[in-house]
């Protein structure tokens, strides 16, 4: 078992190697390593294939986002985070936070990688909405 003493913060990361491929398909899954809410997603192609898609994460099967799916690819390589709700977004202790790919770009999109970071800290008035 691995203890998070003194850590405010905690980041991991989600990803798919190789061309994103099948719809509706788990990519990758983690759990979160203690109660807080998420402070911060990042989520980047390595291969933009110059056609759209979307990508969605979810905590115990139910998607981040209030509508839609929450990481939105357009012909570039980073991803737009989109109807995050609620904000900030409260995580248990244990939850199961799962990547997966609802629609894929139809193309040769390839290589996945989204972080998030995690925070026990209270959350002040200046970081509520800045995701």
């Amino acid at each position: 078992m691995i203890k998070l003493k003194n850590c405010q913060e905690f980041e991991f990361q989600l990803r798919k190697e190789g061309t994103l491929t099948g719809a509706a398909t788990i990519l990758d899954v983690t759990h979160a390593p203690f109660a807080g809410w998420v402070k911060a997603i990042y989520a980047v192609l390595g291969t933009a294939d110059g056609t759209s898609g979307q990508g969605d994460i979810q905590v115990n099967g139910t998607s981040m986002a209030s509508s839609g799916n929450l990481l939105v690819f357009g012909t570039t390589a980073a991803a737009v985070i989109t109807n995050l709700s609620p904000n900030p977004f409260v995580v248990a202790k244990g939850d199961v936070i799962t990547l997966s790919m609802p629609v894929t770009t139809g193309g040769q999109a390839a290589n996945l990688s989204v972080l998030i970071v995690l925070s026990k800290r209270a959350v002040a008035t200046t970081e509520k909405q800045t995701i």
